[in-house]
């Protein structure tokens, strides 16, 4: 479906991608700002040519949709000329972010899974995809559809490998972006991926999520469950929608995506 963000939405995709802080802390090198490190540190998106990344799927759509600390690129160099970056068109990269599991879009992902790069080439299976995948199968009517059933954002939009710098950039990430994402989603269930995205939830919205079930709680605008899953990466503890939530909990999850699931 490449093309058809318009209006609002689109305005705000474009200036998450652009955004004028990348662009500053570029200019005034480091220290200028408490996200410098993850916006333009060694290896980081602007010195590899990466962009922030708005979401990932068709986030108007999706009625799940699961928000991280941020996207894990940003460690490898873009050197293939045809490879997405920040001297592509707005059009390019915005097909790419609400585009990237269809089936036509390249680049894109594969199965929900597998990156696919300018040329077509399948490459490398994405961890963290595999895992939203396998969460969404437990709770969404199947069959699921990636990008359609449900949708990937983040509390901080520059990528970075390990979440560096991503607990200094919180503040001034989530004050610009994070409840006008929210607020363009429709998503009934709002799963808050590890402790950063739980951390900006609570304490920008002002939302106990002592829990790992909250809600329904108004938030964006619209009334949600908010669910608590620990980062596929952290370490112990189950990963999982059922792992983590009472099988009441889990129910109830289950009956608010199946209210509003696509198809």
């Amino acid at each position: 479906m490449p093309g058809h963000l318009s209006g609002a939405l689109r305005e705000l995709a474009v200036e998450i991608i652009r955004c004028p802080v990348l662009a500053q802390c570029a200019a005034e090198g480091p220290d200028s700002l408490p996200c410098h490190e993850v916006a333009a540190g060694p290896g980081g998106p602007h010195r590899a040519r990466w962009v922030p990344e708005p979401w990932v799927g068709h986030l108007t759509e999706a009625p799940l949709l699961f928000v991280a600390s941020n996207p894990g690129g940003g460690g490898s160099p873009i050197t293939d000329p045809e490879d997405l970056s920040c001297d592509s068109p707005d059009q390019a990269l915005l097909d790419w972010a609400d585009g990237a599991f269809d089936e036509a879009q390249v680049p894109g992902v594969a199965d929900g899974v597998y990156l696919v790069d300018a040329r077509g080439q399948r490459g490398r299976w994405v961890p963290y995809w595999g895992w939203a995948l396998r969460c969404a199968r437990e709770v969404l009517p199947q069959p699921v559809q990636p990008g359609v059933g449900y949708a990937l954002s983040e509390v901080v939009h520059c990528g970075s490998p390990s979440e560096e710098g991503v607990w200094a950039a919180l503040e001034t990430c989530t004050s610009r972006y994070l409840e006008r994402v929210l607020a363009a989603s429709p998503a009934r269930v709002v799963v808050l991926v590890g402790s950063a995205a739980k951390f900006a939830l609570s304490d920008h919205l002002r939302l106990d999520v002592s829990d790992h079930l909250l809600g329904p709680v108004e938030v964006g605008g619209r009334s949600r469950l908010l669910v608590f899953l620990r980062h596929p990466n952290s370490r112990g503890g189950v990963k999982s929608f059922k792992g983590q939530l009472t099988d009441s909990q889990l129910a109830q999850v289950k009956a608010a995506l199946a209210a509003v699931s696509p198809g």
